[in-house]
């Protein structure tokens, strides 16, 4: 898996980092609210650059691939960690 590291970084960049990071320790309907919040974030900033219609949803949808992405990498992180030579579970 590669590891993409946004140079000087993003805002986008921050926004799908952090909501992988708080989703990662979110369930139900706290889940639920996180991400429509940072859904509702998303439009708002879209909406404000003027991007609407299918060319909104392909943003929306690209964002919720990224959040998936960046928590399957914090998950592989944890679980590498755990399972190697000299990790936590050494």
């Amino acid at each position: 898996m590669t590891n993409v590291i946004a140079f000087p970084g993003s805002p986008l960049q921050a926004l799908i980092r952090r909501t992988a990071r708080e989703l990662q320790h979110a369930q139900g309907p706290a889940a639920d609210g996180l991400w429509r919040e940072r859904i509702r974030i998303l439009q708002s900033d879209l909406t404000r650059r003027r991007v609407v219609g299918a060319e909104m949803q392909a943003e929306i949808d690209q964002f919720a691939l990224d959040v998936h992405a960046e928590l399957q990498r914090l998950n592989w992180d944890d679980w590498h960690a755990t399972h190697q030579p000299g990790g936590d579970a050494a």
